[in-house]
């Protein structure tokens, strides 16, 4: 039961950082973002991303949010 919810969990992970990772690699490679944004808008992915993994893994140890 625990082994089946740690692989949903890293396959979440996976599929959450292969998204977020190709989210910032387009936002670093528009030509239309000035440099500031492009930093700004890659810790925001990276925010996310981590805040999106959190919340899996609390839910797997049963905190309700």
């Amino acid at each position: 039961m625990a082994t089946s919810g740690l692989v949903s969990v890293l396959i979440f992970i996976v599929v959450v950082l292969l998204i977020c990772g190709l989210l910032a690699y387009l936002l670093r490679s528009a030509p239309f973002v000035d440099e500031p944004f492009k930093s700004w808008g890659v810790w925001a992915i990276m925010a996310v991303a981590i805040i999106l993994i959190v919340v899996k893994l609390l839910e797997l140890l049963g905190v309700s949010i």
